[in-house]
């Protein structure tokens, strides 16, 4: 314990060799009073005193005394507990702080490595310079600072909800040298890694150490947390860390937009080993109210994963025309499945039960006939909230050539290009562009899809205003409309690749996405303007947690 003690002003200990003298002092006694004859003296003799002087000063006060003139000797001489080992470096002392969000974990074992320099180099009048690294910001690099105002800039400091930018912290560093210079004498530079590898970390390395005696003290202790891309199994996530040389236990935590726990799933990473996935199994309507998910009790905003609208999943009703079932290689349903089944839960049944049912979207694969009473109740459905995507095909071309097939968003020729007839193209025809008025404005024009054959619509004015994708030639290939507060959707191919390579290119799984959340009946899901600047509600700070933004 004794040997662990130093004292930031030695010299004052030398106090230490006048106790004798401030015994002596506290030892010594007033000269006794000359003796008068007074006679009322005799009357106070026989009173009875409950309080006498002592003629000496008594022992244990005398050594309390003592004590406390020690003490007050041993507190001026500024002691320190475990203080460092003094460097041979009388320059600057520069702290390099990884303030990211793999530091966040130990931020407190940082702070307190930072307040320890900073009171060495304090004791010993050095001026201390503080970079971070986490972002490019104006204020990365702080000093030349006193002890105490690099102790508060210590303290004020926080992780961030970044990875450590060290190729971007090299532009810092020749300002740092410049100011290192005008000062003089050999710098002392002590980074504070987060233990996470970056492209310029050797870069970065040799140019502290260019400038000065560099120490590196890493703590590989982050935990991250990931979303394993969706595959329509429940959703997983996948949890790393840096160091394996101990057994970890955890759980991970599903918390809705209010903080309300909805799952939780243990987690065991045995000694070695680094991963490990788990998933989180959740009915389809709490799945959709998941806001977050978490690493209990790991303070980072690496081990934390926001969930919004894009993660939240659809319930889909699903009628095929076609004979045999709906999930057949060469159906319809088959590829409506596999490009909507990370974002969507299907159910088979028939329309009267589909439309009773909590389903948001009603995909009808080549439905050519509907009854009249089918009708109504899907026109009353897509009224409320509800979409409807129709995909052509045989079933429907048949239809349009008898009559004209209601709840359309478009009428229909009969026959034309989808037979091979007067009017069917020499070569495949590219999708041209997508209308700038409807769901899929912002999306690139893909260069890999050809359509080979399609159902025509009636040219004219209203086919011209619900076309939403066209091509080459300018006739469309998906029209739709509003109908209440829902939508109505024609796919003018099938949903197979017979007709054309829609059904086979991600450009056909992000249209059935984004027509998926039109409706007002799924999950919530708001849509902002390309480009458009929103204030935030919430951000996530470096410990993970999830304050509003200052004003």
């Amino acid at each position: 314990m004794l040997s662990s003690l130093s004292f930031a002003s030695p010299l004052i200990l030398a106090a230490l060799a006048g106790l004798p003298a401030i015994w002596l002092l506290l030892r010594a006694t007033p000269p006794a009073p000359k003796r008068a004859s007074f006679p009322p003296f005799d009357i106070l003799r026989r009173l009875q005193t409950k309080e006498e002087t002592p003629q000496r000063t008594p022992l244990l006060l005398l050594l309390l005394r003592l004590g406390l003139a020690a003490l007050a000797i041993l507190g001026l001489a500024g002691p320190v507990l475990n203080a460092g080992k003094p460097t041979a470096s009388d320059g600057p002392l520069v702290f390099v702080v990884d303030d990211s969000w793999a530091a966040a974990r130990d931020w407190r074992l940082r702070q307190d490595a930072m307040a320890a320099g900073v009171d060495a180099a304090a004791r010993s009048g050095r001026i201390v310079f503080i970079l971070t690294t986490a972002a490019p910001r104006p204020d990365a690099l702080v000093g030349p600072l006193t002890g105490e105002e690099a102790r508060e800039r210590a303290l004020t400091l926080e992780p961030q909800p970044l990875r450590s930018d060290r190729a971007g912290a090299l532009g810092r560093l020749k300002e740092l040298k410049e100011s290192l210079d005008r000062l003089g004498g050999r710098a002392e530079i002590r980074w504070l890694s987060d233990g996470l590898a970056g492209p310029a970390d050797r870069e970065f390395e040799s140019a502290l150490a260019a400038m000065g005696d560099l120490s590196i003290f890493a703590e590989p202790r982050a935990i991250a947390l990931r979303a394993i891309p969706a595959t329509g199994e429940p959703q997983s996530y996948r949890i790393e860390r840096l160091d394996g040389a101990a057994p970890w236990t955890g759980a991970l935590v599903a918390t809705s937009r209010r903080g309300r726990e909805l799952a939780r799933a243990p987690v065991q990473l045995p000694t070695g080993s680094l991963a490990a996935d788990t998933p989180i199994d959740l009915p389809l309507a709490l799945r959709n109210e998941v806001a977050a998910v978490a690493v209990e009790d790991v303070t980072s905003a690496g081990a934390v994963q926001l969930v919004d609208a894009r993660e939240r999943r659809a319930l889909i009703g699903l009628i095929a025309g076609a004979d045999g079932p709906a999930d057949d290689l060469a159906s319809g349903g088959y590829f409506i499945r596999r490009a909507l089944a990370p974002y969507a839960e299907f159910v088979d049944a028939p329309l009267d039960d589909l439309l009773k049912s909590k389903v948001s979207v009603i995909v009808l694969d080549d439905i050519g006939r509907l009854r009249a009473g089918d009708v109504e109740s899907l026109t009353a459905w897509i009224e409320s909230g509800g979409v409807a995507i129709r995909f052509a095909g045989p079933n429907l071309a048949d239809a349009a050539q008898d009559a004209d097939p209601p709840l359309l968003p478009v009428k229909l020729r009969g026959g034309g290009r989808a037979f091979g007839g007067a009017l069917t193209w020499e070569t495949p025809q590219k999708l041209a562009a997508f209308s700038p008025d409807g769901p899929f404005a912002d999306f690139p024009v893909p260069d890999d899809v050809f359509v080979r054959e399609q159902v025509l619509a009636v040219p004219g004015g209203e086919t011209s205003e619900r076309s939403w994708a066209s091509l080459a030639d300018g006739t469309p290939i998906v029209t739709g409309m509003r109908i209440g507060s829902g939508a109505l959707a024609l796919f003018h191919a099938p949903a197979t690749p017979n007709w054309s390579d829609l059904p086979i290119s991600a450009t056909f799984v992000e249209m059935l996405r984004r027509l998926a959340y039109l409706s007002l009946l799924g999950p919530a899901r708001e849509e902002a303007a390309a480009g458009a600047r929103l204030a935030p509600h919430r951000v996530l700070d470096g410990f993970g947690r999830l304050p509003r933004p200052p004003p």
